[in-house]
């Protein structure tokens, strides 16, 4: 049986967005597609956004109204949820709290006025979709501009990446809270320590 490799930080998450080369704020498309997950160490489908396993970029300005088309091409329901935003109740994208989720071949449109500046990150809130790739990256910049002028802008969002897609991992730790633990001490590690 060949051993399962550990999980790796995959840079596949990196993604370089330079100011000025991207539309801000307005109207949005997103497809939610299934994908291929190329980490260097193992290949995997997996979900990701219009179609690429480099997050998505939104970049939107601080007291604009944003419209975001949300098409899911999934053959499962799916949501976005905008992780620390603040927005109207409706506009959350938790399935079975704040809406229904998009059902498979509908667009959600999501509508919301941005009311803050930072950066934050939006992502699946259905199922496993988020560890299996479903997210990105939202760049706000503040209402008077920014403060530190800067020639480029990058965006690095940073993940964990598995060859058991997250269902899988769950039902694994569900029959053994330390399935993956490879580094499990012993007792010989114990009578070291208490020697120590």
């Amino acid at each position: 049986m060949k051993p399962i490799p550990r999980i790796k930080t995959a840079i596949l998450a990196a993604t370089l967005a330079v100011s000025g080369g991207m539309t801000l704020a307005g109207t949005y498309n997103v497809s939610v597609d299934k994908i291929r997950i190329d980490t260097g160490d193992f290949k995997k489908t997996g979900i990701g956004y219009n179609k690429s396993q480099s997050p998505t970029v939104l970049r939107f300005k601080e007291g604009e109204q944003v419209t975001i088309n949300v098409k899911n091409n999934l053959r499962e329901s799916t949501s976005i949820h905008w992780h620390g935003l603040i927005l109207p109740f409706r506009q959350d994208g938790v399935p079975g709290i704040s809406f229904n989720g998009i059902a498979p071949g509908q667009t959600f449109t999501y509508q919301f006025p941005i009311q803050q500046a930072g950066t934050y990150w939006f992502h699946s809130h259905t199922g496993f979709q988020e560890p299996d790739g479903a997210f990105g990256a939202i760049v706000i910049e503040p209402k008077g501009g920014e403060k530190t002028r800067a020639d480029r802008d990058y965006v690095v969002q940073l993940t964990d990446k598995h060859p058991h897609n997250g269902s899988r991992i769950f039902r694994n730790l569900k029959m053994s809270a330390d399935y993956y633990n490879r580094a499990q001490r012993t007792l010989e590690d114990l009578v070291r320590d208490s020697r120590e």
